[in-house]
């Protein structure tokens, strides 16, 4: 039989911030896709209906051993693939950002390069709405417009490289228990000294 891994298809659509995070996971860990835009051409949205019966959910991924996952979570992608995140957020941490888009990494830039331990939580895609926007014109510094992709790109790497951590995932409630706030999330529970 097939690895689950070889020969994988990621049939997508650019506006689609479920796609993005799936591609981001894969990428994460280095499984190489081929990524096909059912927006681009009406034989790929073809193509990708015939394989589940008509239903036009997106993401639909489709594995080597012929396993067709439509808008899978993280946990399922991980699970079929036969991999696992370790959360680097057992031990406390100074800062946990809820969501990952343009104002949260801007603040990690800040608060990273002060040393201030920074984890951002993102749920759907990093860059949020900017980086499923085809351009965007109204940010400073870019009189010509930059795509929205690009722009989530520079701030996610910009981020990182100050040493800000960034994990795919959803927190679920935050409880105050005094000297650290407790994130449930889906990954279990995290702390920090201050939630954004």
């Amino acid at each position: 039989m097939a690895d689950v891994k070889e020969n994988i298809i990621v049939y997508g659509a650019d506006w689609c911030a479920d796609c993005h995070r799936a591609k981001y996971l894969l990428d994460k860990h280095g499984i190489p896709y081929t990524y096909k835009d059912v927006d681009s051409d009406p034989a790929i949205m073809a193509e990708m209906l015939a394989l589940v019966d008509g239903k036009n959910i997106i993401p639909t991924i489709q594995f080597g051993n012929g396993t067709v996952l439509q808008e899978p979570s993280n946990d399922e992608l991980l699970k079929l693939l036969g991999l696992h995140e370790d959360s680097p957020m057992k031990q406390s941490h100074d800062v946990v950002m809820v969501g990952a888009g343009p104002a949260a990494l801007t603040a990690a830039i800040y608060t990273t390069r002060e040393d201030i331990d920074t984890v951002l939580f993102e749920r759907g895609v990093v860059g949020g709405l900017a980086a499923v926007t085809d351009m965007i014109d109204n940010y400073p510094g870019f009189p010509k417009g930059i795509e929205g992709l690009n722009l989530a790109t520079a701030l996610q790497d910009q981020a990182e490289r100050f040493g800000a951590v960034i994990e795919l995932g959803e927190v679920l409630k935050i409880h105050d228990e005094g000297m650290y706030n407790r994130l449930e999330t889906t990954s279990g529970d995290y702390y920090a000294r201050a939630v954004l």
